[in-house]
């Protein structure tokens, strides 16, 4: 539960680059811990990169990518992939591949 310690600073907002493009506070880590906290799971935890950028920035030294990922288990066991995970993981068991080629 180490998204417990997050006190909402926003440094790791500032380093996302889905925030960064997107100027979408629902998209920024920050708002990801807080939704964890709240227990609102959505689809909105797929539109992390997972490149790690945050967890490098958190003062507060949470792996945020984890606790993602952790989410996003959780969305794909009750049925709530996002459409383009579906996509994507149809093809990696089809092709071997994301891109389905």
């Amino acid at each position: 539960m180490s998204f417990q310690k997050c006190n909402t600073c926003g440094l790791c907002k500032a380093i996302c680059p889905v925030y960064n493009i997107t100027k979408n506070e629902t998209k920024s880590p920050r708002s990801k811990l807080v939704l964890i906290k709240e227990n609102l799971l959505s689809e909105q935890f797929h539109e992390c990169l997972m490149c790690d950028s945050c967890k490098h920035e958190c003062p507060s030294e949470i792996d945020i990518p984890k606790e993602v990922k952790k989410v996003r288990t959780v969305l794909v066991n009750t049925f709530q992939e996002s459409d383009e995970g579906k996509v994507i993981m149809k093809n990696l068991r089809d092709k071997g591949n994301i891109y389905g080629i």
